[in-house]
């Protein structure tokens, strides 16, 4: 059965990653190409269950956890910086939020980078697992396509970082500070990204022993 879903699930990851990546390089509101890249990165990881079977799960599995951690980091940003009664919208609203809110905008930074696949982040670590298993598993043109569509996201993130450090022309948007936990939180998302981009085998490991223990 499973060999007959694998053109179906070919097809949906391939739309997914194109139709996402490309949808978000024209958005100019944050959280909506948030939305969109978030499609394109479930194309990563359906295009990793093609090659379940071959040894997949377990670039599935770390994919999934590095996407859940950079994931709750940009969105958490988002709404940290957003005031109480309104929301920042707008990717111009964002201009020179790196200085005025250094470490706020660095988590961002990071997270940005860690969604585009680029080290030393957890992201790229994710995606190298994605794209080898995806080769293993004798799905050359499907690998080729998720590294153009990976490519043509690092556009659309680097366009954010790029505003989040020009100096604003204007006043600043209003913006919160982030208390106490918000800042502990962001640390701690901070660090797993960083520490986990330099050395991911621990986790990897971790995950392979777990899909071991349960027969996956």
């Amino acid at each position: 059965l499973f060999t007959y879903t694998i053109p179906v699930l070919w097809a949906i990851a391939a739309a997914t990653m194109i139709v996402g990546n490309i949808t978000a390089l024209v958005q100019t509101h944050l959280k909506r190409l948030l939305a969109y890249s978030s499609i394109a990165q479930m194309g990563y990881v359906l295009s990793a269950l093609i090659a379940v079977k071959q040894g997949g799960a377990p670039a599935v599995m770390f994919y999934l956890a590095a996407y859940a951690v950079m994931d709750l980091g940009a969105f958490g940003t988002v709404a940290l910086l957003s005031p109480e009664r309104s929301e920042l919208d707008s990717i111009d609203e964002y201009r020179g939020l790196g200085y005025t809110h250094p470490w706020t905008g660095a988590l961002l930074t990071v997270c940005l980078l860690s969604l585009a696949g680029l080290p030393p982040t957890i992201g790229f670590f994710g995606k190298i697992f994605i794209f080898k298993s995806i080769l293993q598993a004798g799905f050359p043109v499907l690998a080729v396509l998720g590294i153009i569509t990976a490519i043509i996201s690092v556009f659309f993130y680097l366009n954010v970082i790029v505003t989040l450090y020009m100096r604003a022309e204007v006043a600043p948007a209003e913006t919160a500070r982030p208390g106490t936990f918000g800042a502990v939180v962001s640390g701690c998302i901070l660090t797993i990204v960083i520490v986990l981009g330099i050395i991911p085998s621990p986790l990897f490991s971790l995950i392979e022993e777990l899909l071991y223990t349960f027969n996956i």
